[in-house]
């Protein structure tokens, strides 16, 4: 039987990876000349790097824990079209590709102030969430935590960066 790493690392990781949406932030008012070529490039390694540790790390970990493969991946495809789900029926998410264009060229005509306080409590819940996965991954061991860490970290700063420049916007 393994002992458990103490609840300290969880909780010290967690705080870390929260501050990788404040670097997130001032990443995107300090840096606004390079930012979005470097936020381009680190969401494709961020979601790489989570999809990797999913199906390489968690998957297997699950397995472990007594469910068969077929679950786990059942459940996987029950994730990914809950997300989808989302992604095209709450509103502010899913937009055409014209009206994106559109939107991108002149921001300020689109977003209005009150369209940043929801975002500030989705980001508050997806924090909470992120932290919640860091733990549980150090509960099951310290390698494990460590990585969990580092994806919400990786894919932590795009969203600091994305909630700020909503914020300079509006």
């Amino acid at each position: 039987m393994s002992q458990e790493p103490p609840l300290g690392w969880a909780l010290f990781f967690a705080f870390l990876a929260g501050l990788a949406n404040v670097f997130g932030g001032l990443m995107a008012t300090l840096w606004a000349h390079w930012n979005r070529t470097f936020l381009k490039l680190l969401i494709g390694f961020s979601a790489g790097f989570m999809l990797a540790l999913g199906l390489l790390e968690i998957w297997p970990h699950a397995i472990d824990y007594g469910l068969e493969p077929h679950e786990v991946g059942l459940w996987i495809l029950v994730g990914y079209l809950a997300m989808f789900l989302f992604e095209h029926t709450l509103p502010g998410h899913f937009h055409y590709s014209e009206q994106r264009h559109r939107e991108a060229e002149a921001p300020h005509l689109w977003l209005h102030a009150s369209s940043a306080y929801p975002v500030l409590l989705g980001i508050a819940l997806h924090s909470f969430f992120d932290g919640v996965a860091i733990g549980a991954g150090f509960r099951l061991s310290f390698p494990l935590g460590l990585l969990l860490f580092l994806a919400v970290a990786f894919h932590t700063v795009p969203v600091g960066a994305t909630v700020s420049t909503l914020m300079l916007v509006t």
